[in-house]
């Protein structure tokens, strides 16, 4: 398999990340989408770097989990609203 294949591969099972090779040889990937304040308190983070197209799809799996597992805030509330009304 050559690295464009490799690469779409990756990009293939991981849809929210591009991915390529740089030409000092080490494998990048970075998200498509912003992150959210909560997947960056969670220590998430845009870009990813590795030696190998192996060593990629570790990292980006546990990045996967990391931010599926971040609560998204509810912005549609408003402060004080889950309090009862005082009449």
């Amino acid at each position: 398999m050559d690295d464009d294949t490799r690469e779409a591969a990756i990009e293939s099972d991981y849809r929210r990340w591009r991915v390529w090779l740089s030409d000092t040889g080490k494998w990048w990937a970075a998200r498509k989408d912003a992150l959210t304040a909560g997947e960056l308190n969670a220590g998430a983070v845009p870009f990813l770097q590795a030696d190998d197209p192996d060593e990629l799809r570790q990292k980006i799996e546990a990045e996967e989990q990391l931010t599926t597992r971040t609560p998204e805030p509810n912005s549609s509330r408003r402060p004080g609203s889950d309090r009862e009304n005082d009449g």
